[in-house]
């Protein structure tokens, strides 16, 4: 699981578990502070990459899953759950948009052309 902020320009990671790290073979050190983008290679799906970035942008929920790629360069299949977390009115209303990221592993056939883009829920 990843957390970003959303209150600084490009959604750095402000958090990443152990699971996450341990899948990417990325030591915490290494990913916190960057965006999620040095995950994606040439096989990363561009529609899944567009439809998160909206979601971002325009703090609505979304759930894609994307070919990303580990430390060492092999693929996996990453299903990424977006949803804002915002202040209840009583407070600020700055809008927070943490990544809630499971990971499935590669075994999972891919979507048509070989590449995995947006979930349909």
């Amino acid at each position: 699981m990843t957390h970003g902020c959303s209150r600084r320009a490009q959604f750095p990671l402000v958090y990443a578990n152990d699971a996450f790290t341990d899948l990417t073979g990325y030591p915490a050190g290494d990913v916190l502070g960057r965006n999620y983008r040095f995950l994606q290679d040439t096989g990363t799906d561009p529609r899944g990459i567009d439809a998160r970035s909206r979601a971002l942008h325009t703090g609505q929920d979304v759930s894609v899953v994307l070919r990303n790629y580990r430390s060492d360069g092999s693929p996996f299949l990453n299903e990424a759950s977006i949803s804002p977390i915002r202040k209840p009115p009583t407070r600020s209303p700055t809008t927070s948009a943490p990544r809630s990221t499971s990971t499935t592993e590669a075994s999972r056939p891919p979507l048509p052309g070989g590449t995995a883009g947006p979930v349909t829920r």
